[in-house]
Order: C-alpha cells, then structure tokens, then sequence
C-alpha cells in the first residue's frame, strides 16, 4: 500500500511556530517601543532646534548681530518670556525663516514658544518648549542642565540661542 502523500503543517507544527513567533515578538516588543520613543524625542530636538534657528535668525535681522547673543543663566524662568501662538509665530517665520513652523513635538503635544516682538535686546527674548511624552509641562522654572535620555516624561526646552534642558547625548542617538 501506498502512503497517501499530504502537503501542509500538523496542528502541532503550527503550534510550535507561532509559539516560536510569539516569543521573538515579545523578546523584540520592548527594544521596538524603546526605538518609537527616541525617534520622538529627536524628532522634538531637531524640530526645536530648527525653530530656535530661524527664531534668532530673525531677532539678528531685527536687532543686529549684538542682540542675539543674550547669556544664559543656570536656572531660567519662563514665567519672565512672552509668550506667542503658534500662528503669529508662523506669520513671522514662514516663508522668508522656515517653510513651516512645527505646531507639536514628536508626541503630538503643542509646543509652547515664547518671543519678544518688540524689545528683544532683553535676555528671556526666544524661548520654545515641548511637554515630553506625558503631554505634561513640569513647570515653568528650569536648571540648565541635561536629562537621562531615556526619561521621555522630561520637558524639553531651548532658550536664547541654547538648550536649557536636553536629553543626555542626544546628538549621539
């Protein structure tokens, strides 16, 4: 007698495989949210870093080169920035500073940006802030100084011309 030749995968092989592919999944899951939540937050730098670009790009061009140059301290307040929307932001930037001004960082969450119109020879001129990935801001009163990267809940914050509060070795990811 002949052995009847069947094409396919036993109920066991199959359980076998997605056990198999179910475990990889899980092995993999953490080190794929982990690589979303950094892409976000570079997205974030490089969008506020951009913006505090054209920002002091255009308070030079209105003020001269001697005006951009405000000092940092080692803690800032943002509660002695003015604040601006991000439309009348767009207004100054857009087209002749940047083709589009970013209304969110990386998560979804607005960013908040802060310029004197018109007396931006005072230091806390330029300011931009996002949330983190909680939505959350912290404060409003920062200390100049990094974060552990991989603290995504951490408020992000770029004042007159430099980062006042980063994520450590961002330029690194």
């Amino acid at each position: 007698m002949r052995r009847s030749q069947k094409k396919g995968f036993t109920a066991v092989e199959l359980i076998v495989i997605v056990t198999i592919v179910g475990l990889i999944f899980i092995v993999l899951l953490p080190y794929y949210l982990e690589s979303l939540q950094k892409a976000k937050q570079r997205k974030t730098m490089a969008n506020v870093n951009s913006i505090g670009k054209a920002m002091m790009n255009w308070m030079t061009d209105q003020a001269g080169a001697a005006a951009a140059g405000a000092s940092a301290t080692d803690v800032m307040d943002l509660e002695n920035f003015e604040g601006i929307t991000h439309e009348e932001l767009d207004a100054i930037m857009v087209p002749v500073y940047l083709s589009t001004v970013p209304a969110s960082d990386g998560w979804g969450s607005d960013l908040d940006y802060y310029m004197k119109i018109i007396d931006f020879n005072d230091e806390d001129a330029l300011a931009i802030r996002s949330p983190g990935s909680d939505g959350l801001f912290s404060g409003t009163t920062y200390s100049m100084a990094p974060f552990v990267s991989t603290d995504y809940k951490q408020d992000i914050v770029w004042a007159d011309g430099l980062f006042v509060r980063w994520p450590q070795n961002w330029k690194d990811q």
